[in-house]
């Protein structure tokens, strides 16, 4: 099952997103209280998006977090983007049903276009075949360097 995020899942995805930014390998250490902000946020704005799988027995096993904001070249138009999805690895399987649920809230919330990203160090081909199926199209590429 997928639903909105509540606080009392709030420790439980902070740890997901530590395990997530250390996947990731972004060079960031992980700040559990800026997480804590980022969930907060994210669940109680409505430019924010934070959806949860929970297992069977109600536990949270995946997040997905994202963001809604006007464009930059045109501020009638809404841009819904996803900043992260965690699922645990034994509940990987599932984890296409949380990218469409978020993609799905995203654009119920008033995105126009949805952009999802794709990070090198987290199954790329996998993440990536699964994007084209849904309908997205490579746009860009990021680079990262920590100074």
């Amino acid at each position: 099952m997928i639903r909105d995020a509540i606080p009392d899942d709030f420790p439980k995805l902070s740890a997901m997103a530590d395990r997530f930014i250390k996947a990731a390998r972004w060079g960031i250490d992980p700040d559990p209280e800026t997480i804590t902000r980022t969930l907060t946020y994210l669940s109680a704005s409505p430019d924010g998006a934070l959806r949860v799988l929970v297992s069977d027995s109600g536990l949270p096993v995946g997040m997905a977090g994202g963001v809604l904001f006007p464009c930059i070249f045109n501020a009638s138009h809404r841009i819904g983007q996803e900043a992260f999805v965690w699922v645990d690895p034994s509940y990987r399987g599932q984890g296409v049903a949380l990218f469409r649920d978020l993609e799905r809230e995203l654009i119920t919330k008033g995105a126009q276009t949805v952009i999802m990203a794709n990070t090198m160090e987290i199954r790329p081909e996998a993440v990536g075949m699964l994007f084209r199926r849904m309908g997205y199209r490579p746009a860009e590429t990021h680079y990262i360097k920590s100074t």
